[in-house]
């Protein structure tokens, strides 16, 4: 956990680094997984700390342009696991259902 909190961006971002896409490549993937990590197990005695990485997270999230579905789905879970404002959330999941084919299935 440590080590991550040292490799956020100061935009609130966290770096895509797995080379194996689409399951792990992307910011908005890293920056998510990372807000969950955060969110699972947080260090004692740095909470507040903790809390204000994770909101910038989110706030990075909240505006993040996803292109691919992985993008979509990693962004709504991230904005969900940081306890971001349903709005958000709730325009997160539009974004998502929006890119649904008709037959039902995805890009």
């Amino acid at each position: 956990v440590h080590n991550l909190m040292l490799k956020q961006t100061p935009e609130g971002r966290w770096v895509g680094w797995a080379p194996r896409p689409p399951i792990e490549a992307g910011d908005i993937q890293a920056t998510a997984m990372t807000i969950r990590t955060l969110t699972l197990y947080p260090i004692p005695g740095r909470r507040a700390e903790i809390d204000e990485r994770v909101r910038r997270g989110a706030a990075w999230l909240a505006n993040a342009q996803p292109a691919t579905t992985e993008d979509r789905i990693m962004r709504l879970l991230g904005l969900h696991w940081a306890g971001a404002p349903a709005l958000q959330v709730k325009d997160a999941a539009r974004q998502l259902l929006a890119a649904q084919r008709e037959d039902g299935g995805w890009g």
